[in-house]
Formats: C-alpha cells, structure tokens, sequence
C-alpha cells in the first residue's frame, strides 16, 4: 500500500547513518522512485551494481539485501525491525551505481536540510488550513440553487450582491492570513478564488471559468446552445451564421458550436440522469444537477492542486 506523505516523512527520519563525523537520513522517496525505474527488481539493480569498477575485495549486496531497501522505504517491513544489512555502505553502492552518485539517497543531517525537513512538515500539518479555505469557497459552490444563481442572498429575497462580495472577500482574507508565507499555495488559491468569484458575478448557467470545463466536461451540456439547437434550429442556425442582433444591434453568438457526437452525448447525459431520478423517486432538477457537476469540477481541481 502507497505510504502517505507524513509516513514517507517518518521513515525517512527514522533511519541514520554515521560516516566520520557527519550523520545522514536515508532519502527513501528519491529511492522509490529510482527503484520503480527498475520495476523494483533488485536482479536488475543487482546487475547495474556488479557493472562498477570496484575492487575485488568489495562486496557487492546480495538480492535480497537490495529487496529489503525497497521493502523499508515503502513501509512494507514491522516498526520495530532492525535489519543490520542496511548499512551506509549499501546505500551509497545503490546510489553510485544507479544514480552515479554515492550520496544519492542519502540526505546529510545539517542546517540547510533540517530547515527544509521542518518546511515540510509544516505543509503536512498545513492541510487543516487548506481544508478550511475549500470548505468557505465550497459552501459558496452550494449555494447555487438555494441563491437563485446568486441573485438573492440564500433562503431570502433579498438582493444577494453585497453578501456573496463579503464572503469572495473573507476569503481571500483567509488565504492570506494562512498562506502568506507560502506564495506558491497562496497563489493557486487566489486563483482558484478567481474562478468562484467569476462563477458568482456571471449569475448564469454555465458560469464556469474555462479550465473548469476541461476537469469536467458535462459542465458544458447545460449550456443553453442546446436549447436553441433542439427548440429552435432556424435560429441557431441564424445565430451560428452571425445573422442575428439584439436591440442595440450588437452581433448574438454562442460560447462553443458542439457537434453532433456531443450533441448525442448531452442528450444522452440527460435522458440517464431523470431516469436515475425516476428510479430513485426523486424530483429532477436540472439547477441541482448543474450545481453537482460544479461541485465535482472545483473538488477535482483542488484536488490536482494540492491532492
């Protein structure tokens, strides 16, 4: 099983080398991921190790010393195993022979490194922050329906305007106020707070940025082409050809032209999700379902932001 970050930081930490007077961490993800070059088969790495110039007193590991490397650093051995054959010597063979460099797995115990290990562990234990901004932008996402599109404050007739600016505004707040000293999360998150404060001002359906359609592409099903294709072709077509203007005589035209492949496919998309309502004696509502795909597309997009 794939060890998470915070195991992957404990394994690392936990086994030290000694060499003269300095001290090192076993770099256990650099190792991974060499290993996997080699679909982590210590005869494939055994072999690149035998390929050195070494002396031919030097002894090179055994398979199944390579194995229990591979076994340590992705957490497939007990806590409290000590396995003497892990030793700095076999780590730096290992590194010379695949990565051309002794100390390529091994990480040295100083300042520069152990400030880095704490920036580490600090993004680790960041994750209740960013769980915290999804949280304030997601609630906005679920306020589709309840808002009207954002027309009026939820669950009033109230204009909606100023409080939906107030809560764009907390956020950003509470973006900075936690990730100011990170400007590569604090960057992303303000993006991804473009993106909900363009989908609350546009007060439409879709209202999505672009890239929210490339995570999720059933967002563009309810995009209103489909209606005129279906309900009035005449006019789609009028429109498509750039023939038709509003009242101020500026040219009407649509985001996207779908094709009839995709077409089918809103069609279809459709047709699936009533049934699914009929089945499930539900009443079908095509704002909820268009909040669902939003919801899934900003999940998503987190997700690949920070997951």
């Amino acid at each position: 099983m794939e060890l998470s970050r915070e195991d992957k930081m404990i394994k690392q930490l936990c086994k030290t080398f000694k060499e003269g007077t300095d001290s090192y961490w076993l770099n256990t993800q650099r190792y991974i991921e060499v290993a996997a070059k080699y679909n982590f088969d210590p005869r494939r790495m055994q072999i690149k190790m035998e390929m050195l110039d070494r002396g031919e007193n030097e002894k090179i590991p055994s398979r199944k010393t390579i194995g229990r490397v591979m076994d340590y650093c992705r957490g497939l051995v007990r806590e409290e195993y000590k396995d003497p054959s892990i030793t700095i010597s076999t780590i730096k063979l290992l590194g010379e022979a695949l990565c051309g460099d002794a100390y390529a797995f091994l990480i040295k115990i100083e300042r520069e490194n152990i400030l880095k290990v704490g920036m580490e562990v600090q993004e680790i234990y960041g994750a209740g922050d960013l769980n915290r901004v999804y949280a304030m932008m997601n609630e906005l996402i679920y306020w589709i329906v309840e808002s009207q599109y954002y027309n009026y404050k939820p669950g009033t007739e109230e204009n909606g305007e100023e409080f939906f600016e107030k809560k764009i505004w907390a956020i950003r707040k509470e973006i900075d106020n936690r990730f100011w000293n990170n400007r590569e999360y604090c960057e992303k998150l303000h993006q991804l707070a473009d993106d909900v404060e363009h989908l609350v001002c546009v007060c439409e359906i879709p209202g999505v940025a672009e890239r929210w359609y490339k995570v999720n592409p059933k967002l563009r099903y309810f995009d209103c082409v489909f209606q005129f294709i279906e309900e009035t072709p005449d006019l789609y077509q009028q429109i498509k050809q750039g023939k038709f203007n509003d009242e101020e005589g500026f040219q009407i035209g649509f985001c996207f032209d779908p094709d009839e492949a995709e077409i089918e496919r809103q069609k279809q998309y459709f047709a699936e999700q009533k049934e699914k309502a009929r089945r499930n004696h539900m009443k079908f509502s095509k704002t909820r379902l268009y909040q669902r795909e939003v919801a899934a597309a900003f999940r998503e997009l987190f997700r690949r932001e920070f997951g």
